[in-house]
């Protein structure tokens, strides 16, 4: 077993996690509360109600896309890039250390209007966050 590092480069609007699920309050046991209210169900101990997140309607996470558009982050970050574009994929195998990557991107402004059309009735848009973003990831 080996790891392998990969470097991409991708046209994307990175976007914070929590915008996209929402989080509500349901209840945690089918008891009775009584009246007035309280903080821990009085037959089984529980919480009278835990928060849940789920993922907003155009999230889908089995697919990893928002709006058919991929989705691309990690566990451990806050943040996912929505991505307009991928630009480039590259792996480290046997190859050399460094690798010129092809450029191939001259114009971003299509792919941001695109984008833009997509996101910003979700209220995922940010000007300041759609780029040309580079990850580096390993499996």
């Amino acid at each position: 077993m080996s790891t392998t590092y990969h470097a991409i480069a991708i046209v994307g609007c990175k976007v914070d996690k929590s915008k996209l699920f929402t989080t509500d309050l349901v209840r945690s046991c089918e008891h009775p509360i009584p009246v007035g209210g309280v903080k821990f169900c009085p037959e089984c101990g529980k919480r009278t109600y835990k928060k849940t997140k789920k993922p907003i309607q155009d999230y889908d996470t089995d697919k990893e896309t928002v709006c058919g558009k991929r989705v691309f982050g990690h566990d451990y970050d806050t943040n996912f890039v929505i991505i307009a574009e991928q630009c480039v994929a590259v792996d480290n195998y046997d190859g050399p250390l460094a690798k010129m990557l092809p450029i191939t991107v001259t114009d971003t402004t299509t792919w941001e209007n695109k984008l833009r059309a997509v996101l910003e009735p979700l209220g995922l848009w940010d000007d300041e966050q759609f780029g040309i973003w580079t990850m580096l990831y390993c499996s």
